[in-house]
């Protein structure tokens, strides 16, 4: 992650806990340049699952829950 004070990419993870009912985690970081701290949100990205034939036709899967 990118410090949005000094631009340096080395932080340190303080905490981690789950947010918006399981479907991210929230990070709070602490620059190991500058000392600042800052939060991120991760969360997966969900990508269709293509499946590319033979004949170069593809296919996309959705996912059903």
């Amino acid at each position: 992650m990118q410090c949005p004070n000094c631009q340096n990419t080395d932080s340190r993870v303080l905490e981690s806990r789950s947010a918006d009912t399981g479907k991210s985690v929230r990070r709070r970081r602490e620059c190991l340049n500058c000392s600042s701290r800052f939060t991120t949100y991760e969360r997966i990205e969900s990508m269709p699952i293509a499946v590319i034939k033979k004949m170069e036709v593809e296919n996309f899967l959705i996912k059903i829950n």
